[in-house]
């Protein structure tokens, strides 16, 4: 490498002293030039992280307060929740307050079920009973008994039971009720007893007593009601019911259909229904099965 000789005019003509100085100004300068690119950069560095944590800052805000917005509607969101959730808690209890009351009913109609099938199975015993019992009188004609679809129905002539225009039982009358209320006395359900007449007007000499039809009607059902209490019968299962000539089985135009329409119609049925139930249709199961 070439040296460089102090020996040129030029440097020569500087003095040593002088000569360092300038080179140490030359120095100083290169190096404040370059202190200050550094200078420079970094103050780009920090201004851009200054400006990027400010955006961060601005986006944080931002997502806080979506943030909020979210937690308001969560919160909201839940009360609606637990509203719900107690409603639906009362629409359960009354469902099983509804479902309690329908377990009852349920228990309730097959404990009917039960005593009407007893009653039933009673009632078809009572009815070969009387058909048992009271075969000559039936085979006479004098008694007709009928099943009917749940119960019983016996039809016993005016003739067997009363004496004309009287509503006392005679002697044979009363021992035809007494076998009756033998039989009935076994079964279960209501007993209805109907009297019924012709439709020929009271005699004048019995109108005192029974001005009509329907008087005497009454008066000889009440006698046989009288006469199944005495029997055992429970009062609360009877009733005596006056039709008068109201209900005739055949036309009033002779005198043998006014025979078969003055009688004492005896009805063995279920219980009464309760309310909403429908009532028993009074029909016979099988025509066959009428005697």
């Amino acid at each position: 490498m070439r040296r460089l000789h102090t020996s040129s005019p030029l440097l020569r003509k500087v003095p040593g002293s002088r000569w360092t100085a300038i080179l140490a100004g030359f120095v100083a300068t290169a190096m404040l030039a370059t202190v200050g690119c550094v200078a420079a950069s970094k103050h780009q560095q920090v201004f851009d992280q200054k400006t990027a944590a400010q955006g961060r800052i601005v986006f944080l805000e931002r997502s806080n307060a979506s943030l909020d917005e979210d937690r308001v509607r969560l919160v909201a969101r839940v009360d609606d929740l637990g509203a719900e959730n107690t409603a639906l808690k009362a629409d359960l209890g009354v469902l099983a307050g509804h479902r309690a009351e329908l377990e009852r009913e349920l228990r309730e109609s097959r404990d009917e079920l039960a005593a009407r099938s007893f009653e039933v199975e009673s009632l078809r015993g009572a009815y070969d009973s009387l058909v048992g019992d009271l075969e000559s009188e039936v085979a006479s004609g004098q008694i007709e008994i009928q099943r009917l679809r749940d119960g019983i129905e016996v039809n016993v002539s005016d003739r067997l039971l009363f004496d004309s225009g009287r509503a006392d039982l005679n002697p044979e009358g009363r021992a035809v009720i007494l076998r009756v209320a033998t039989q009935l006395a076994g079964t279960g359900g209501r007993i209805e007893v109907l009297g019924h007449t012709d439709d020929i007007a009271i005699r004048k000499s019995l109108s005192g007593r029974y001005p009509s039809n329907w008087e005497l009607g009454g008066a000889r059902a009440a006698a046989v009601v009288r006469v199944f209490e005495e029997e055992g019968i429970a009062p609360e299962r009877l009733s005596a019911v006056s039709r008068g000539s109201a209900a005739p089985r055949v036309p009033n135009d002779s005198a043998a259909s006014r025979a078969r329409n003055r009688r004492i119609e005896i009805r063995v049925l279920p219980e009464e229904p309760q309310a909403g139930e429908a009532s028993p249709r009074l029909e016979a199961a099988d025509p066959a099965e009428s005697t």
